[in-house]
């Protein structure tokens, strides 16, 4: 049996780094990568089912200490991450809907996001039709 060389080392080392699955078959006599070969992408854990699993359902602390609301949803608005924030109502009818960056949330332990503005400004916040 041949030693791997350096080559096919680096080039394991990066497969692995980019996500692909196994490239053993993929190595030619070499060790290097053959023509042939085709990588094979692992699948991998969306990021905005992750953030969606730890953010919706947490209450929404305000500056001033008040629960402004509850985090609904998370969705993409112009490429960026948006935290939905629903409000007042009974049972789900007659809340409002707001959104703001997610960026601008902070979970402070499971169940809990503070944000930095008042309880008067996160209810002043356009609304969301989405």
């Amino acid at each position: 049996m041949r030693p791997i060389s350096s080559k096919a080392i680096a080039t394991l080392t990066l497969a692995t780094a980019l996500g692909l699955a196994s490239t053993a078959p993929a190595l030619g006599a070499e060790g290097g990568i053959r023509a042939d070969a085709v990588p094979i992408p692992v699948e991998r854990p969306d990021r905005e089912a992750a953030v969606e699993r730890e953010y919706v359902g947490a209450k929404v602390v305000s500056s001033d200490n008040r629960v402004s609301g509850e985090v609904e949803d998370i969705v993409v608005e112009n490429g960026a991450l948006r935290a939905v924030i629903g409000y007042g109502g009974l049972l789900g009818l007659g809340d409002a809907r707001v959104s703001l960056p997610l960026s601008d949330l902070q979970m402070v332990a499971q169940g809990i996001a503070r944000v930095r503005i008042s309880d008067d400004q996160v209810r002043r916040l356009p609304r969301y039709e989405g």
